[in-house]
This record gives C-alpha cells, sequence and structure tokens, in this order.
C-alpha cells in the first residue's frame, strides 16, 4: 500500500521550498526491514527533516515573542517608575494654634508677619517662563463606566459604585504626597545659603526663636520637612483653610468671609443658630461648585498660586528646568481646592477649624503626632520616650496643621478631630536640634 500524503490532510502548497514526500512505503510490520533497506543510508526521510526544522524554529520565534513581550512590560514598569519618583520628589499663614484657657477650647494667635517672601542675596533665579500644562490634571480626572455607555443613549456614567475615600484618609494622603514631593526636590545647601536663608521671615514664624534654624537646615532630612511645611502653609492658606476663598480672590470671597463673620458672633451654646449657618455654608459652597467656570477657575487658581510658591521656595529647590516637576505640584495645588471645596460641600454641615501648632508650646498628643523618629536613636526608643512624659518636649515646627470638625445637627456640639498635627518635637530647654540628636 502506498503512502498519499493527501489522504492525511498534509498542506499541498510547499513550506520554505519542501516538496510533497512520494515516497513509496510498504505497510506492516513484516515490511519495516524491506523499507530500510530502500531508504539506503538516509536515517531520517527529508520530510522529517524538514518538519523538525520548522518546529524549532518555531518554538524559537514563540521565545523570541515571549522575550520580547517580557521586555516590553520591563520598559512599561521602568518608565513608570521614572515617572513616579519624579512626581514623588519633585504670603500670609493660617492663625496659629494656641489654647484658650477660658473656655478649654482651640483658638488662635496670629504671627503677626504680612507678606513674607523667600529670596537670597546671591541672585537665585526662577526657571524660565513656565508653560502651563496642556493636559488635564490627573486627580480632576474621573474614568467613565463605559460598560454602561450601551444602557444610558450615550450618556457617560461616572464612579459608579465607587465610595468617596474618607476624609481623614485623604487628608493623611494629601499630605503625604507633599512631602514625598519635598524630599525628592530640595537640595542640600551650602553653608552661605544656610546663613542667608535663616533671616527669612517664613522660617522665623515657624520657628519662632525657638529652635537654631542653620542647624535645622543643615539637616538634610529636617531640610525637607522644612520645604513641606512651606508648601502645606500655602496651599491650606490659599486653597483649604477658611479664609481660602478671600486669599484666593473669588468673586464670592465676601460672601463666604460674612459667614465666618456671623458664625464667629454667634453666643457660644447656641447650637441651633449655628448649625443653620453650617447649613447656609453647605448650600453656597455646593453652589458655588456646580457653578459652569468652576472647574477652569480652580485650574487656573491652582496654577497661579503654585508658580507664585515655587518663586518662593527656588533657593530650596534643584536648579534647572523641571516642567514635570512644576506640574505635579500644581496637581496637589488644584487637589487642595478640591479638599477645600469637599469640607464644606460634600462633607454633612460642620464648622471646620485648622490650626497649627505654633513652635514652642508643649507637645499634646491629643492634637498632635511626633514625626521626629532619631531622638533616641532609633524610632522606638524614641516613641517610648516621648510618650512616657511628653511635658518633658516641645514642639520645634509643625509640618501640617491640626484638623478639627465640629457639628451642633444634634443640639449640642461634637467635635473630632480629622487630622493632628504632624510636629517634629526637642527635649525642653535644648535650642539646637543637632545638639539634640546627639543624645
Amino acid at each position: 500500500m502506498n503512502f498519499n500524503p493527501n489522504s492525511y490532510s498534509m498542506p499541498a502548497t510547499a513550506i520554505g521550498g519542501q516538496v510533497q514526500n512520494t515516497y513509496p512505503y510498504s505497510n506492516g510490520k513484516k515490511t519495516r526491514d524491506a523499507n530500510h533497506a530502500q531508504m539506503g543510508t538516509h536515517q531520517n526521510p527529508p520530510i522529517l527533516l524538514r518538519t523538525n526544522e520548522v518546529l524549532q524554529l518555531r518554538k524559537k520565534l514563540s521565545m523570541t515573542e515571549t522575550a520580547l513581550h517580557s521586555a516590553y512590560e520591563v520598559i512599561f514598569h521602568l518608565e513608570a517608575r521614572v515617572k513616579e519618583l519624579e512626581a514623588a520628589a519633585s504670603t500670609g499663614f493660617e492663625d496659629a494654634f494656641t489654647a484658650d484657657i477660658n473656655t478649654g477650647h482651640l483658638g488662635y494667635s496670629s504671627p503677626g508677619h504680612a507678606g513674607p517672601t523667600i529670596s537670597s542675596s546671591q541672585g537665585t533665579q526662577r526657571d524660565p517662563p513656565f508653560k502651563r500644562p496642556t493636559r488635564r490634571h490627573k486627580r480632576t480626572e474621573t474614568p467613565e463606566q463605559l460598560f454602561l455607555k450601551p444602557f444610558t443613549n450615550g450618556v457617560p456614567i461616572y464612579t459608579m459604585g465607587i465610595e468617596a475615600q474618607n476624609i481623614r484618609g485623604v487628608l493623611h494622603d494629601f499630605f503625604e504626597d507633599i512631602r514625598k514631593w519635598a524630599r525628592f526636590h530640595a537640595k542640600k545647601l551650602d553653608e552661605r545659603t544656610i546663613v542667608e536663608l535663616s533671616t527669612l521671615p517664613e522660617l522665623i514664624d515657624l520657628f519662632v526663636s525657638k529652635s537654631s534654624i542653620p542647624h535645622m537646615l543643615a539637616d538634610k532630612e529636617m531640610r525637607q520637612e522644612i520645604v513641606a511645611a512651606l508648601i502645606v502653609r500655602h496651599i491650606v492658606t490659599y486653597a483649604v483653610g477658611e479664609k481660602f476663598m478671600a486669599n484666593s480672590k473669588h468673586q464670592a470671597g465676601e460672601e463666604c468671609q460674612e459667614l465666618l463673620y456671623e458664625f464667629g458672633a454667634v453666643a457660644e451654646k447656641e447650637y441651633a443658630l449655628k448649625h443653620e449657618i453650617c447649613q447656609e455654608q453647605h448650600a453656597l459652597y455646593n453652589r458655588l461648585k456646580n457653578q459652569p467656570g468652576y472647574r477652569k477657575w480652580r485650574t487656573d487658581t491652582a496654577e497661579d498660586r503654585c508658580q507664585a510658591l515655587l518663586t518662593k521656595i527656588a533657593a530650596f529647590l534643584k536648579p534647572g528646568v523641571h516642567p514635570e516637576r512644576d506640574h505635579n505640584l500644581t496637581e496637589l495645588y488644584v487637589k487642595g481646592y478640591r479638599i477645600g471645596f469637599r469640607l464644606r460641600a460634600e462633607e454633612a454641615p460642620a464648622k471646620w477649624q485648622i490650626m497649627w501648632p505654633v513652635a514652642g508650646v508643649e507637645v499634646n498628643f491629643q492634637w498632635m503626632v511626633n514625626q521626629t523618629r532619631k531622638l533616641y536613636g532609633d524610632p522606638a526608643t524614641t516613641y517610648q520616650k516621648v510618650t512616657e512624659n511628653p511635658t518633658k518636649y516641645f514642639v520645634r515646627f509643625a509640618v501640617t496643621p491640626t484638623f478639627t470638625c465640629t457639628e451642633f445637627s444634634s443640639g449640642v456640639e461634637v467635635k473630632t478631630v480629622a487630622h493632628s498635627a504632624l510636629v517634629h518635637v526637642g527635649r525642653q530647654g535644648v535650642f539646637s536640634h543637632k545638639e539634640d540628636s546627639m543624645v
């Protein structure tokens, strides 16, 4: 019986010059030796050799495609990591945080400085004129639920089923992003620059003569935290604080201020009236947020304020053109405005207070969280000693303020801490941070 290749559905078209096998085979066990004799010295028929070669080539091709796919994944992750690193590392102040002995509540104490600016006699220059990014801010982009589009006649649906992050988590992540940005972009300062920066009003307000500013600037970790504190103060003043609408020159700034004055004039225990004012504020900010030009105002104002901020802290930053760095800080500023409106328009009607711990005050863990990790060599020992007797320690400076939320809907005052101030501490009586860290 002769072998017919077509009966086994082999392709009729020759592959790579390969021709069909027409070698006569005899079927059956008894003819095995005869078949071998007819093949002579060829141990394998040509079709098998070429088939094996094709299989090997296909195997190599598959392995190459797999390796190429893996290479693409590596490139993708490396590019993402580069962007992450670039993003992570890229003026009046709010009233200071004091304690009111008479009422037992947190109060305010104005620092008293007006319009401080950071500059250097070395002639530190800002980057060339900033070109505003054309792409939208990442933090304002909301993914559309595409799978629902066929059922909504083309009307977009956003974030269906996704609950908003708790405000405590929002504030924590926001301030942590600012600290990451400062850690990456703050540069090392030489002695001359340290001396010049030590006399700046912003830093004098930050430390109020309770710590040696040059020693703080010479320490890498403290310098990065100082830059973060300056950024937080600026953003809180213009985007988050109680007076941020007026500070940002919004057209409704005076209307927002009137509600603040009205609330301040209410007697301490008139909770029903306080709740009514909080509801008015809630309605006002909702109306402003839903106005047609709100997003454009927010973006434009954030970009303008961010440029002013970058000019103020230019002496602390690495020189050169850094459009991605500036863009990432602008995104944080936009998020600051989003938080400012969320507190007053999306959360339950309440009185939000933002208070800065004054440098030199005694540490109070009811309102603060210690960020000085190595005061006694290691974080564990430092935490143990500072928490055992906090009265032995004072606040050197605050990186973030304390956020409190007071509700009156139940007929009584209910106050909660939404964010505890992140502070760096020192031992009482020790002026120099350098000496304090040499325990």
